[in-house]
């Protein structure tokens, strides 16, 4: 056995099913109560694994979040095209590893750079960490002058649908948001549109 420390990655359902599996095993009766109350026949894990959520919430709460440097905010960010500025080469290539990775390898991807899965949590969140990731790298898009997917630079004059103001107060043009929504492809995916 190592020293080393051994790192876990818990979701809501991880969770669920350890604790589902933690009493079953202790007992099986406990276990049956819990997954069918004998007076109302609801099931009472969910209470159960929240109950297990706060305490070890409580238990990791000494714990720091990996910090997010700022260049680091700013490759995330170039990568999905919403800002910031180009990586590395190794960089480049890691984040384009971490795209097609499955959720096994990401995670383990996750252990050893810590901090770019932090900024990568960020922009899956929404335009909320998005924002956030902004600030980090010292991005405000009030002050891009450029479109966060094709680079050109905003045409305030250009208003019309397909031109090259900025659309609205997104980090993308007119031009660029027009041809995402025009896309006939049913797996299309892109910085604009998530």
């Amino acid at each position: 056995m190592t020293d080393q420390p051994t790192t876990y990655h818990l979701t809501p359902r991880t969770l669920d099913l350890f604790v589902r599996a933690l009493v079953n095993e202790v007992d099986y009766d406990i276990h049956k109560g819990y997954e069918c109350g004998e007076e109302d026949g609801l099931d009472h894990y969910p209470e159960l694994v929240a109950e297990a959520a706060e305490m070890l919430d409580a238990i990791t709460a000494g714990e720091p979040a990996a910090e997010i440097p700022m260049e680091t905010a700013a490759h995330v960010l170039w990568q999905d095209r919403l800002g910031g500025w180009p990586p590395s080469t190794f960089a480049t290539k890691l984040l384009s590893l971490w795209t097609s990775a499955d959720t096994d390898n990401a995670d383990r991807l996750a252990v050893a750079f810590p901090e770019y899965a932090a900024a990568i949590a960020l922009v899956k969140s929404g335009p909320a960490g998005v924002q956030q990731l902004r600030v980090i790298a010292g991005d405000d898009p009030k002050e891009t002058s450029t479109c966060g997917q094709c680079r050109q630079p905003f045409d305030p004059a250009d208003t019309s649908f397909d031109g090259r103001a900025q659309h609205q107060s997104t980090p993308f043009c007119r031009r660029c948001v027009d041809r995402c929504h025009e896309s006939t492809d049913a797996f299309h995916v892109c910085a604009i549109c998530r």
